[in-house]
């Protein structure tokens, strides 16, 4: 078989899903880029919020050997969700705002680079947790963090951009957050008002939160934050940045395999940067680790 031939007959195996919603001429764009760089590869359109879960659902039944989520974290999490449990291969096209799991695989957002990537043929087994069986690939939050996901509408973010998480955070951190349980599958017990979960070790875009983290070591990453006033959270940014974050007192840093949270009134949980959930709720791995294409 030729060059050529076996390109062709990898390409009859990629199916490519994205959101067709182009709005403007720069999207518009965008999109073409996509499929003149994929030329080739099958494209499944999603065609309403959370359809990329079906999507990847239904070209998992259709026998594709890699699956791509050309979008954001969100993207990426609709369609995990569908390929958790297959030996599909996961690809990533990152054109989302942050594309935090993307900058963690060391994944380029030149779409070529990506696509490259893509064609390479590398893979890592990634862990794949779950909170209350849905499944995030970077991060998840129980309580502060979960509020401004749920909180920020999505006229605000088209308005303000990442800039309006700062705002709705504003104005969350002035009440009261309440008291959270946490019991690890360790069997050790905890208190926090607010609790970040990593897989990997960046949050956020940039910012290294879980020092510790892999994302094949079975284990999750916590951080349990006791305090939430505007102060706190200045000290927090800064010692994120200076990269002493789990020093402070105010901060406990574990790993574990799995715990719950418990709360007296329900408590917003968030995965992959998307409201999802409230507490009570069980954190655990799922047995079958995501196949992930990586430079």
């Amino acid at each position: 078989m030729t060059g050529a031939n076996k390109r062709q007959e990898m390409m009859k195996k990629i199916a490519v899903i994205v959101n067709p919603a182009a709005h403007s001429t720069k999207a518009k764009a965008l999109l073409q880029e996509i499929r003149e760089i994929c030329h080739g590869a099958d494209f499944l359109e999603t065609e309403f919020a959370g359809d990329g879960l079906n999507k990847a659902l239904e070209a998992v039944k259709r026998g594709y050997e890699i699956v791509v989520a050309a979008g954001g974290d969100g993207t990426i999490n609709e369609v995990v969700q569908g390929l958790k449990g297959s030996d599909t291969i996961f690809g990533i096209l990152p054109i989302g705002t942050i594309n935090v799991f993307a900058s963690e695989l060391g994944i380029s957002r030149d779409l070529q680079e990506a696509w490259k990537v893509i064609l390479g043929g590398n893979l890592k087994a990634v862990d794949l947790p779950n909170v209350n069986g849905h499944s995030f690939v970077q991060l998840a939050g129980v309580g502060l963090d979960a509020k401004v996901v749920k909180k920020t509408s999505w006229n605000l973010k088209k308005r303000l951009g990442a800039l309006s998480y700062l705002w709705t955070l504003l104005k969350v951190a002035s009440k009261k957050q309440r008291k959270l349980r946490v019991l690890t599958h360790e069997g050790k017990e905890y208190t926090a008002r607010f609790i970040l979960v990593g897989n990997g070790r960046f949050y956020g875009g940039p910012l290294q939160v879980f020092r510790k983290a892999c994302l094949s070591d079975g284990l999750m990453d916590l951080c349990l934050f006791d305090k939430v006033d505007y102060i706190s959270l200045i000290r927090y940014g800064n010692g994120i940045v200076r990269g002493d974050l789990t020093k402070m007192k105010e901060v406990t840093y574990l790993q574990t395999k799995g715990f719950s949270v418990t709360s007296k009134k329900r408590v917003p949980v968030e995965v992959d940067g998307e409201w999802r959930d409230y507490t009570p709720c069980e954190f655990s791995f799922g047995s079958h680790p995501l196949r992930v294409l990586v430079p």
